[in-house]
């Protein structure tokens, strides 16, 4: 049986009021609280006029607010469109102009919107002078997602599928439901936003991590007994660097489930680690038209491999520039084609993607092997061109982040025709021949140049901006030091 958001938490607050619902640091709050709190901003929301089909943004930093915010909003049939904490000012102003919400939540006062603006006391506040209770309504979209974090240009996706599910389903790969899941990744973020949604609506404790790290990752897994995480490039590398401090600290999990790209030598490293049934991911870009799986199964069997399509869900096809498709083991652009019968998503403030045959391209480059296995090479806009052939900076960032003094990296144009590297080595200046020392690499594809900054180079979801770079380092030339 199939219930809304709200009703699936209430269900659950129902069945164990006092069991654990979200954990954050040493404060505990159990289901009956939460499922109240969210009652609290849902009527404070329905105070000010959201109701169905309204969008609600929001934003800020990981805190059990933010979860209980969306739901507040998902109870009155409104949308939640959770905004990056970590985007520019401006970025933010131009997200909302794009998408023009209804009302915004603890919006930063730097961002200049002028449309209503209110906070989570002030909800709170209106809830406890209007009074009354709030029934649950079905939202018909799920959520406003966000994208541009590897474009630098922003814009929208809007999930148009009514916010049910069945709360006593598994509703990604692993996660069972009533289970428990640590929470590394942002909540304002697309993977860690959902992923802590449909965890909390089947039962599951979210152990939430205000910041990201590596250790206290590791720690909270271990001493919750954790056996469900979701995890990006940053996270798995962070805690792979831990080295052997990590031990079997980490056996309780019965899944991780790697969101966005990740290298093939970290994920290597992470099915010897946790075991290949262990590790899953999917593929299919922010909207989710389609659905690729894979697990480290399917990798050990066929190294490189993002996965096959969902039968009766997706196909993909591969195509040249000009449309036509190409044989097994050719690389060209990846289209995907929906086969449930309906559109799920739209987009705002960007063109429709180019579709042939109901089929449609989101950017990236890749091959279908013989088997109708399919590899992602990288994303089309980002390929470097050298006179000895393309370069796909994916793989560079990849290698150059297996050294021990990198914690993340970017490849880009070089000025001079080549693969320029902006390295992040907090601290420390390494010789640029040390990095290049071992990498698995062909000569066409090492750097000729570098920057070095003490700053993350991806956000906690992945993305990195490699066109800002690409203008910087065009701007100053090559650069060795910095």
């Amino acid at each position: 049986m199939r219930f809304s958001y709200g009703a699936a938490l209430r269900l659950q607050a129902q069945r164990d009021p006092g069991r654990p619902a979200v954990t954050v640091g040493d404060v505990v709050h159990s289901r009956a609280h939460l499922d109240s709190w969210v009652d609290r901003l849902a009527a404070g929301l329905r105070a000010l006029g959201v109701g169905p089909g309204d969008i609600v943004a929001f934003t800020g930093r990981n805190h059990a607010g933010l979860l209980a915010c969306s739901f507040g909003i998902w109870r009155v049939g409104a949308t939640p469109l959770p905004i990056p904490w970590h985007r520019s000012a401006g970025d933010m102003a131009a997200l909302l102009r794009l998408v023009e919400p209804c009302l915004t939540v603890d919006l930063p006062g730097p961002v200049v919107w002028p449309g209503r603006r209110t906070t989570l006391g002030e909800l709170a506040a209106l809830a406890a002078a209007a009074g009354g209770a709030v029934g649950d309504v079905v939202p018909p979209r799920l959520r406003v997602g966000t994208s541009g974090g590897s474009t630098g240009t922003p814009k929208a996706i809007v999930i148009d599928v009514p916010a049910e599910l069945d709360p006593d389903a598994s509703p990604a790969p692993g996660m069972t439901p009533g289970g428990t899941q640590v929470m590394p990744l942002n909540l304002t973020d697309g993977a860690g936003f959902v992923m802590s949604a449909l965890a909390l609506a089947t039962g599951c404790h979210v152990v939430l991590m205000p910041r990201f790290d590596a250790r206290e990752c590791v720690r909270l897994v271990e001493t919750h007994r954790a056996d469900w995480m979701a995890a990006t490039q940053p996270v798995l590398l962070a805690i792979e660097k831990l080295g052997a401090e990590v031990g079997d600290r980490l056996a309780g999990l019965t899944v991780c489930h790697l969101q966005g790209g990740v290298g093939d030598w970290l994920k290597r490293a992470w099915i010897d680690r946790l075991g290949p049934d262990r590790l899953q991911w999917t593929y299919g870009g922010t909207d989710a038209r389609g659905s690729v799986i894979g697990d480290g199964n399917v990798w050990l069997e066929r190294p490189g491999v993002a996965g096959r399509p969902s039968p009766g869900v997706c196909e993909v096809e591969i195509r040249d520039a000009a449309g036509a498709r190409v044989p097994a083991g050719t690389r060209g652009r990846i289209y995907i084609r929906d086969l449930t019968g309906r559109r799920n998503f739209h987009y705002i403030g960007a063109p429709a993607p180019p579709t042939i045959g109901g089929a449609e391209w989101i950017g990236d480059l890749g091959y279908l092997d013989q088997d109708g296995y399919l590899y992602v090479v990288d994303r089309e806009a980002d390929v470097i061109e050298t006179g000895a052939g393309p370069v796909y900076p994916g793989f560079v960032e990849a290698e150059l982040e297996r050294h021990p003094l990198v914690r993340s990296a970017v490849a880009v144009q070089s000025p001079t025709a080549g693969v320029h590297a902006v390295v992040d080595c907090p601290g420390v200046r390494p010789e640029p021949s040390e990095l290049l020392r071992g990498l698995a690499l062909r000569p066409h594809e090492l750097p000729r140049g570098f920057t070095f900054v003490d700053e993350p180079l991806r956000d906690l979801a992945g993305k990195a901006n490699r066109r800002s770079w690409r203008r910087r380092v065009a701007a100053a030339g090559r650069i060795v030091g910095g």
